[in-house]
């Protein structure tokens, strides 16, 4: 049973928030970047799962069309080498998924240890926690204003 629960938003209009799959759904597809991000996923997904028993058995085989454009037999073209494309972009996914999954599952699992002993002790040791939490989320902007500026260099004439 989905429950639907309502507030007043400042301007008067009545806000609408729907639990359940159906909620959930309609908020997904509403979102034409949700959409496309999720799209995105589920290929990779499926191109990671499946894609191995389309493209060759060796995908580091050197074969003796090098550098060849895209045709039927190769459909994204070789290497120098002679290396299909294509089987090295299925087996880049294969690892860029499993990679991407096991990150998720590890930082999930580290971020509900830290909440929940934050939670738990509260005091200065919630305090610390915080911070250290709010420096791993501000370091990987850290280093874009040097780069920033390694590339767009100020010229003072």
């Amino acid at each position: 049973m989905a429950s639907v629960a309502s507030a007043a938003t400042e301007s008067g209009d009545e806000l609408v928030v729907s639990g359940g799959r159906r909620g959930f759904w309609r908020a997904v597809t509403s979102n034409g970047k949700v959409m496309l991000g999720l799209i995105v996923v589920i290929f990779f997904t499926l191109l990671a799962i499946f894609g191995p028993y389309f493209v060759g058995s060796d995908v580091n085989a050197f074969g003796l069309e090098r550098s060849a454009p895209p045709s039927g037999a190769h459909l994204l073209g070789t290497t120098a080498y002679g290396q299909d494309v294509l089987a090295q972009v299925v087996v880049g996914a294969r690892a860029s998924v499993a990679l991407g999954f096991s990150t998720g599952v590890i930082a999930t699992i580290i971020a509900v240890i830290v909440g929940l002993v934050s939670g738990y002790v509260g005091g200065w040791l919630d305090e610390v926690l915080s911070v250290f939490s709010n420096v791993f989320l501000v370091l990987p902007a850290l280093p874009l204003p040097s780069c920033w500026r390694r590339l767009f260099p100020i010229r003072v004439h």
